[in-house]
């Protein structure tokens, strides 16, 4: 292959690798970022569960509060209508809060959470209906006090299992909200080191390709001029002087230094056999006749020596 085709694909390798490590670096940098927003996501709806959480909490405060003054303040109808109504009204908020709160539990793959949601939801609607059938009797009549102390006695301790569940339903939520966001964070960590490590080993791959590459060219360049570049740089430099007294120790006659070794040993030869016939002429010139014949003659000669004596074939000659 001719070294500039050898240039050309080893250009060409390096841009296809470029381009591949690029894109590997994209595809990972996607993925890791699709990896945080799921991440994220997952953390939000986790966040959203609590929050709906904390709001049943309230609507359960409220509703509680709404059933004390639908007793004390009962003696105004007015004011017990008012009151049993909102009574109503946060037992049925509570009641869509947590069928919200198990749906999202059901959706983020909290069964064990869920399945305490739901139990809740059955101990909550228990609790109004045990509270409905200790005020209905006395709804639409003023509350006396022997009538507050008839119903507190029917109801007495019975909020108990729901606000136990609620409490219990808050401990086991923080608990998996803190180990969904632990088991996050180190799925990141692990998906984002491992890309890490993608990226490290195919960017290595991709230098030691480029290495090899490069060494397949240079080597390619140096077999082609049988020396290092300054060797054959130096070597054409004396034989265009008319150096030839220098050995090029040619390893390869396909090189260059081993063709300029064959042009070098044919100037020899050819300053040899120029040289030999000048002394041939001079032999002949000095038999001919004095004067007017052999003066022209001699001239030319003395310029044929010149312009061989331009070349050096011992280290001992002089330029």
């Amino acid at each position: 292959m001719r070294f500039r085709s050898k240039m050309m694909l080893f250009g060409l390798v390096c841009l296809t690798i470029i381009s591949l490590v690029l894109i590997a670096s994209r595809l990972q940098a996607t993925h890791l970022v699709r990896t945080t927003g799921q991440a994220y996501q997952e953390g939000l709806q986790l966040s959203l569960v609590m929050d709906e959480m904390r709001q049943a909490q309230v609507s359960f405060q409220r509703q509680v509060q709404e059933w004390k003054n639908t007793m004390l303040r009962g003696h105004d109808l007015t004011l017990q209508r008012k009151y049993w109504t909102g009574f109503e009204a946060r037992e049925a908020e509570m009641q869509q809060g947590l069928q919200r709160l198990q749906q999202q539990l059901n959706t983020l793959k909290m069964p064990e959470t869920a399945a305490q949601a739901q139990q809740l939801i059955q101990d909550h609607r228990l609790l109004g209906q045990k509270y409905r059938a200790a005020m209905q009797p006395y709804l639409g009549q003023p509350m006396t006090h022997t009538i507050i102390k008839d119903i507190d006695e029917a109801v007495r301790g019975i909020d108990r299992a729901t606000s136990a569940g609620m409490d219990d339903l808050v401990v086991a939520m923080q608990q998996q909200v803190r180990q969904q966001f632990d088991q996050q964070a180190i799925l990141v960590k692990s998906q984002a080191n491992r890309q890490q490590a993608i990226v490290f080993a195919v960017t290595l791959g991709m230098t030691l390709l480029l290495l090899i590459g490069l060494v397949w060219v240079m080597r390619g360049l140096l077999q082609a001029l049988g020396a290092d570049p300054e060797d054959a740089v130096a070597a054409t430099a004396r034989i265009a002087k008319g150096d030839l007294t220098e050995s090029l120790q040619a390893t390869s006659p396909h090189s260059l230094i081993g063709a300029l070794e064959m042009m070098q040993l044919r100037l020899r030869n050819i300053y040899l056999a120029i040289d030999a016939a000048a002394d041939n002429l001079k032999s002949k010139a000095h038999q001919l006749p004095k004067y007017q014949e052999q003066m022209p003659l001699t001239d030319e000669l003395d310029k044929l020596d010149v312009a061989i004596n331009r070349i050096k074939i011992k280290r001992s000659e002089g330029v």
